[in-house]
């Protein structure tokens, strides 16, 4: 039980930081006067018009990642030790979240195109190097730029940008050189999108692969391919995840308030940066080591698989002794 206020409260967390991200990436709640933020309105500046999506999809794909990281364990236990009833029991359930929040996390993923089309049409255009303005855009996956910014090796999606953009494959997405050259954001972010996108889909096939051989009796869930990928699911979620966090930040560049404020503006040059900057390092190392030995500690003198066989035998004996009564 105390599983669900620890999730509700980092849930929460969660909304509250991406609720100034998204302040930051469509600034609102204010009138600007003289250079000076005027009339602030907090309410208003935390429920922007960024933080439906961005919360959706920060949420949707931590839960995701969640799922993947503890799926994982399970599975690499598995392909260490055998295939277990509480590691059987523990892999199903994670799945089944996994997929869950992996189609969550595609719809997470539509609603932002939609979102970035609209408000912020630039750092779509960067993604997708997409530079002149058309209609039935394509959707450009992979590839590389040379020296004159044309596209070698893409995969060219016809008009998927455009459906992507604003749910029509006619409607037309705007260039990136609509947009002074000062203002466009790195290219680089097409490498940081394709990624993202690439391991949200990939968990998405992985865990409908999982639940069709559950289905399909002629096929092994937990055979060692599909463990695996299992495995290899959970370091590729968190990468997924840096490479959203990635692409939202060095997207909204030059920017660190969209359209108020460009990033040198907020830079500072206090020599107090970097003394904080080590100081919370060793904060966080410290932290993160002792985690890992209290979590050893309790589950090396309370295996879980032990704590399980005593729960079932419990429930065993309370059945037995209803039978008797009966």
């Amino acid at each position: 039980m105390l599983t669900i206020p620890i999730v509700a409260g980092a849930g929460m967390s969660a909304v509250f930081i991406t609720t100034v991200n998204g302040f930051m990436n469509q600034p609102e709640g204010f009138v600007m006067e003289a250079g000076q933020f005027m009339a602030v309105n907090p309410v208003q500046a935390m429920l922007n018009t960024a933080t439906f999506s961005k919360v959706f999809h920060v949420l949707s794909s931590a839960y995701l990642t969640g799922a993947a990281l503890l799926a994982g364990i399970a599975a690499f236990a598995m392909l260490r030790k055998g295939v277990s009833a509480y590691h059987k029991k523990g892999l199903n359930l994670m799945m089944a979240v996994v997929l869950v929040f992996s189609l969550l996390n595609s719809l997470a993923g539509d609603v932002s195109a939609k979102f970035l089309a609209e408000h912020q049409p630039e750092k779509l255009a960067a993604a997708e190097w997409h530079f002149e303005t058309e209609s039935g855009a394509d959707l450009i996956f992979l590839g590389w730029l040379n020296a004159e910014h044309e596209i070698i090796g893409a995969l060219h999606l016809p008009k998927l940008l455009s459906f992507l953009a604003f749910g029509d494959f006619n409607a037309e997405v705007t260039g990136l050189n609509e947009f002074p050259p000062d203002e466009h954001p790195p290219l680089l972010v097409h490498y940081l999108f394709d990624l993202m996108a690439g391991i949200g889909f990939a968990l998405l096939a992985i865990s409908s692969l999982y639940f069709l051989f559950v289905f399909w009796k002629k096929r092994n869930q937990f055979n060692k391919w599909m463990l695996r990928m299992v495995a290899l699911s959970a370091p590729l979620a968190f990468l997924a995840v840096e490479m959203g966090w990635f692409y939202a930040e060095i997207g909204r560049q030059p920017w660190i308030i969209r359209g108020y404020m460009r990033v040198e503006e907020a830079a500072t040059s206090s020599p107090s940066v970097r003394i904080l900057f080590f100081v919370f390092l060793l904060l966080y190392i410290v932290l993160g080591v002792i985690c890992v030995l209290v979590l050893r500690r309790l589950f090396n003198n309370n295996p879980a698989e032990l704590e399980m066989e005593k729960w079932l035998e419990q429930k065993h004996d309370q059945s037995a002794k209803k039978g008797d009564q009966a």
